[in-house]
């Protein structure tokens, strides 16, 4: 697998710090958050995974639109963000797969 980019790296990094319950460590060599002992966000290649119920999969799609793809079974691929303004929606979206991997 290909390492990963820094701004990635950097994104869930900004995104763990200072919240309570999740950690940033890694899954099969490569970067991932875990909420707990369960992860919910990792990065596959130029793409991040997120682990979201069915009702917060139609969320990130309402809110990343074109930028989500077909992921593995329970997951949802999400394309890197183009540029810095992009990240709001990303943020929003990691919200939600860490409440949604917290109540599972």
């Amino acid at each position: 697998m290909p390492r990963p980019s820094r701004s990635l790296v950097a994104l869930l990094q900004a995104f763990v710090a200072g919240r309570r319950g999740l950690r940033l460590g890694s899954l099969f060599g490569a970067p991932a958050v875990f909420a707990g002992r369960r992860v919910a966000i990792r990065i596959h290649g130029d793409a991040i995974d997120v682990r979201l119920a069915p009702a917060g999969r139609d969320f990130a799609t309402a809110v990343l639109r074109e930028r989500v793809v077909a992921g593995p079974a329970g997951w949802l691929r999400l394309l890197a963000p183009r540029d810095a303004q992009g990240v709001t929606g990303y943020l929003t979206v990691f919200e939600r797969a860490v409440r949604d991997v917290a109540a599972a």
